[in-house]
């Protein structure tokens, strides 16, 4: 195994929230995150279903093979308080492209899309409210680890209480609370002319702006007219601005 202490965890990215409406009218929320992996999707989707490969990276243990659907599977959070155990059955495994459970009460959807030497992965999951930053925080050291263990450098399993007495975690789970929910589009940090102008992407900074649509959009591409009105919404918090209101590149919203 790779010496742990080694490993500090990149900057916040790939972390996109949405807010829908429950059956009973109740906010719900989910968390999507997104992670480029130098590795065929094959070897990513034993890395998902597998419980000796889960028990390497993932926040819980599984007692079966998660790659069948109709397979009912025990899944053990680890680091929690007291052990929490729950079932869940698998809804779909379409390999190696889509998986489909639930994780304690809250769905799990992972999609993986083959990319020129990698794979693409994306999960959805459900998440309350004020656990946000947290989960997009352990998730990423998540990703990290699997990274490492695909690349055969294990570090072992960083979760739980143990993730957060990790170097990094306090910066990681910082960046991760900047994240806005701007009409139903999450942002983190700056919004540029064109994202060709990603390359100087900030995370660090609090305010910003975008179109107030609620067709989905590339979050960068702002080349497209905006609306009438203009609104951001920060977790928690809303400001209406102006009808008239455009922004520059970089332009932050004074507090």
């Amino acid at each position: 195994m790779t010496d742990r202490g080694q490993y500090i965890p990149g900057p916040a990215h790939g972390a996109q929230v949405r807010k829908d409406r429950g059956q009973n009218g109740e906010d719900k929320w989910t968390l999507i995150l997104v992670r480029e992996l130098r590795h065929a999707p094959e070897k990513v989707w034993q890395a998902l279903i597998d419980p000796a490969h889960l028990r390497e990276w993932a926040p819980f243990d599984a007692d079966g093979n998660l790659g069948t659907v109709g397979t009912t599977v025990k899944l053990t959070t680890v680091g929690a308080p007291t052990p929490y155990v729950t079932e869940t059955t698998v809804t779909r495994a379409d390999a190696p492209k889509a998986l489909e459970y639930k994780w304690g009460g809250f769905d799990m959807r992972w999609e993986l899309e083959a990319l020129s030497g990698g794979t693409r992965l994306t999960l959805w999951t459900n998440i309350g409210h004020r656990f946000i930053a947290m989960g997009a925080a352990g998730w990423h050291i998540c990703f990290d680890v699997l990274d490492h263990l695909l690349s055969g450098t294990p570090i072992g399993r960083i979760v739980g209480p143990e993730a957060m007495k990790f170097g990094g975690w306090q910066r990681l789970h910082a960046e991760y609370a900047k994240v806005h929910i701007i009409c139903g589009i999450p942002i983190l940090g700056y919004i540029y002319d064109s994202p060709s102008d990603t390359h100087n992407y900030a995370p660090s900074v609090r305010y910003v702006f975008l179109p107030s649509c609620t067709a989905p959009f590339g979050a960068l591409d702002v080349e497209r007219p905006f609306p009438s009105a203009t609104y951001f919404e920060e977790i928690g918090q809303t400001r209406r601005c102006s009808e008239t209101t455009r922004i520059k590149a970089g332009q932050q919203l004074e507090a």
